[in-house]
């Protein structure tokens, strides 16, 4: 072969070397931005409730100090506030009712609560069952007012019909083996009312 195709084959050998240390041959390009942003979520929530006193018709009581009589009945007010945010938030509201323990004042005794929305038209507990919904679409800033009656009535009987009648105040029911008896004394426990607001597709 002669010197000078030799010497040919050699640079351009020598240029791919020299090519390839500076990497490999790129195509144009170009990039640019869009900007981003931030993501926020939303709130689901219900405020711990605002409650009034206990009363005795018109005057506040003190449940701790308050014997009931027949023919007494206590009454309280609960409201509630939502704090809702989200565009495509919808939600639905239910009720766990609160209830009486099984002691013996507790069988004498009538309860209920009510509960009105945005101050509208009360309805009565007693129509839903525990956690069935029974408000949809809670908007931000909705009150969820309830109102709890406790009453000692006149007029029961030993077959089951709560109230008092003329044993009530002797007798077995207040014996020292009777259930609900603290310190000498008849009680009954009225349970929590929770409310639970949840989304819902």
């Amino acid at each position: 072969m002669h010197k000078s195709k030799k010497a040919a084959i050699a640079a351009v050998a020598g240029g791919g070397l020299l090519l390839g240390g500076l990497g490999s041959l790129a195509y144009w390009e170009d990039a640019e931005s869009a900007p981003g942003g931030t993501v926020t979520a939303g709130t689901l929530d219900i405020s711990a409730p605002v409650c009034g006193s206990w009363k005795a018709g018109a005057t506040d009581v003190v449940l701790a100090t308050f014997r009931m009589v027949p023919g007494d009945s206590l009454t309280r007010t609960c409201t509630f506030t939502a704090d809702v945010a989200g565009q495509n938030l919808k939600t639905k509201l239910a009720f766990v009712k609160p209830a009486l323990d099984s002691s013996t004042l507790a069988g004498e005794l009538t309860y209920g609560a009510t509960y009105a929305r945005n101050g509208g038209t009360a309805a009565d507990l007693a129509a839903y069952d525990n956690a069935t919904p029974t408000l949809t679409n809670i908007a931000d800033n909705d009150t969820i007012t309830v109102n709890y009656t406790v009453s000692l009535p006149f007029g029961g009987n030993e077959a089951g019909a709560p109230g008092v009648d003329n044993e009530s105040n002797s007798g077995a029911e207040f014996s020292s083996g009777a259930t609900g008896l603290v310190g000498g004394e008849l009680t009954a426990v009225l349970s929590d009312l929770t409310l639970t607001v949840t989304q819902v597709s």
